[in-house]
């Protein structure tokens, strides 16, 4: 058996992980399937966070860290989660 068996399930578990988590986002982002607190006037720390993402895919960044400041930790994340797909990418050619 391969040693680097455990390796590749263990990429190939997060790559997965990284799909449904993708996946999950967009359809958050894209539509409303219930009802949110903000929509009844409360805040929390992921309001504007759409509005965010949008002008952030609209190249207007500038607009996205004032709709939410956490913006800049999400595109953190997503860059981390990036170099890893290419990461994994790389180490199975």
């Amino acid at each position: 058996m391969n040693a680097n068996w455990k390796l590749y399930e263990f990429d190939s578990a997060r790559l997965i992980l990284y799909l449904v988590f993708g996946l999950n986002n967009l359809f958050f982002l894209f539509f409303k399937p219930f009802e949110t607190l903000c929509d009844k006037g409360y805040h929390c720390p992921m309001c504007g966070m759409r509005t965010a993402v949008y002008y952030l895919f609209h190249g207007n960044c500038d607009f996205a860290i004032l709709s939410n400041a956490n913006i800049t930790i999400a595109l953190f994340i997503v860059m981390l989660i990036a170099f890893d797909i290419i990461q994994i990418i790389i180490r199975r050619l």
